[in-house]
């Protein structure tokens, strides 16, 4: 199970297109304001965000921009910004959080653990950084990985033109994948 999820993850992060293809920036454009869900709004989360990211990275000045919900993920909520965390230079992250009660049985910590692990061993998944595994802290667990842009539906993938030359290289790219997660301790 955990494996399939980290396919899962990898599809979200927007590598199965190909880490090394034509990145295409999929963006989703909604109200500041609006609940998603009935859920948080992006304006609740923000600084909540900040403040864990300010504790969980030694920076005591970390600013959070551009931070919207990314549809998809049924079981889960995904969300993308950008943190500029101390004089460093932005980072394009994801946080993938826990939307409360859920009926899926899976954790966080063990998604955070097996990322991290996939990525050791060279697997092409989103380097993971900061588990939150205090649901207090967001409203429910919680991990914050990098974000590589890239297209996500398998839709389009698979039926529009602009994703042709990619369709031809996915077949053999997922075939190292899946021989690199075979090769995970």
């Amino acid at each position: 199970v955990a494996w399939v999820d980290l396919l899962a993850m990898a599809r979200v992060a927007g590598f199965c297109h190909a880490r090394r293809s034509v990145a295409i920036v999929v963006s989703c454009v909604r109200r500041k304001t609006r609940r998603m869900d009935g859920g948080v709004t992006p304006d609740e989360l923000a600084p909540r965000l900040q403040d864990f990211l300010a504790g969980a990275s030694g920076n005591r000045h970390v600013a959070i921009e551009g931070l919207r919900r990314v549809p998809g993920g049924a079981s889960r909520e995904t969300w993308s910004f950008d943190a500029r965390l101390g004089d460093g230079p932005a980072r394009a992250l994801i946080l993938r959080r826990d939307p409360g009660r859920t009926s899926v049985g899976s954790d966080r910590a063990m998604e955070f653990r097996v990322l991290r692990a996939a990525h050791a061993a060279g697997v092409p998944v989103p380097e993971v950084l900061w588990l939150g595994d205090d649901p207090a802290v967001l409203d429910g667990r919680f991990f914050v990985m990098e974000r590589i842009e890239g297209e996500t539906l398998a839709r389009r993938l698979l039926r529009e033109p602009a994703y042709a030359v990619a369709r031809g290289a996915m077949t053999g790219q997922l075939g190292t994948i899946l021989a690199c997660i075979h090769a995970v301790p």
